[in-house]
């Protein structure tokens, strides 16, 4: 993973930064891998704050970093979801001086979540005590307060390339053709990947999206509600939304991938709109998924969202 990591451009910036001591007092790093934002937060404090040229990952400050249990580095949320109290925790800890280093590293996740924590963050942001260094991750940057980002450097993890994570994914033991399904259905994105290619049911998931998407109607909606019910949500909303993006590929220059050839029946039927909007609402579906939602509202407000932006367009 840290290899994988590597070819990333927050890596790199943050890595030349050190390297001439002009580390930045605050990195946003942006990265839509949700999944991952622990182990790639991690490898980037050990940049931070190890004494090697980059990182060693044998020194005690590599290995405690790996338990989050650094005196002198502190990761947010400590349980679950960030709370607008650890900002105010945060801000305390700030001020005290380093109890074993010359610096001090605070490691938020997500601070997407909560605006209220944003806001309370400015003045550390804008002013940080001496040698005090923020590691700040976002999955969503728009939601994201623009004097924040102001107030820090933007690095990017981008999605990986289908080699590299094969790479990776054969590095950690993964093998076969559920690998390279999974590489194939993950979008670039490395926790995806994992999560994919430990599920069971990643084929049918992927071949129930496609049917959905050629054959559903509003008369067999219920029936594609009954073969949702006992499949990952979260899976077949991510799978789902990137088989509308290689339908937008086909219909811009018609590149047809076997993978998924019984995508492309009916796509006379497509507009470029309605494949947008879709993906737009199905974004905002994965968030409720982190609210609980109920499992069967949710499947039933998925199709019905695909349902009826396929039928509005195809008015137009």
């Amino acid at each position: 993973m840290k290899n994988l990591l590597k070819n990333s451009s927050a890596y790199k910036i943050i890595a030349s930064d050190k390297k001439q001591n002009k580390l930045n007092h605050a990195y946003l790093v942006m990265c839509q891998d949700g999944d991952m934002h622990d182990e790639y937060l991690k490898i980037l404090a050990k940049l931070i704050m190890c004494n090697d040229a980059e990182f060693c990952d044998d020194c005690r400050v590599c290995k405690l970093i790996d338990n989050k249990s650094h005196p002198d580095i502190a990761f947010f949320p400590k349980d679950g979801k960030l709370k607008t109290d650890s900002a105010d925790e945060l801000i305390r800890q700030s001020v005290v001086k380093p109890f074993e280093l010359d610096k001090r590293l605070f490691v938020v996740r997500k601070i997407e979540e909560l605006n209220q924590y944003q806001n309370k963050l400015l003045k550390t942001l804008e002013e940080p005590p001496k040698n005090v260094y923020m590691l700040i991750s976002t999955e969503r940057p728009v939601a994201v307060l623009p004097t924040v980002k102001s107030r820090s450097k933007i690095v990017e993890i981008q999605d990986f390339s289908e080699q590299e994570l094969l790479k990776t994914a054969m590095s950690m033991g993964y093998l076969g053709d559920r690998l390279m399904l999974a590489v194939k259905l993950c979008g670039g994105k490395l926790g995806r990947l994992i999560r994919y290619y430990e599920n069971d049911d990643l084929l049918a998931i992927k071949d129930l999206a496609c049917d959905m998407l050629c054959n559903m109607t509003g008369k067999n909606l219920p029936e594609y509600a009954g073969k949702l019910k006992n499949i990952s949500v979260k899976d077949f909303i991510s799978v789902t939304k990137l088989l509308l993006n290689k339908l937008l590929i086909y219909l811009t220059d018609k590149k047809v991938d076997p993978l998924y050839k019984n995508l492309y029946q009916n796509t006379e039927k497509w507009r470029y709109g309605s494949i947008i909007a879709i993906i737009e609402r199905l974004n905002g579906f994965e968030k409720s998924i982190n609210f609980n939602m109920n499992n069967a509202i949710l499947v039933d407000g998925v199709l019905f969202a695909i349902m009826e932006e396929k039928t509005k367009w195809q008015k137009l």
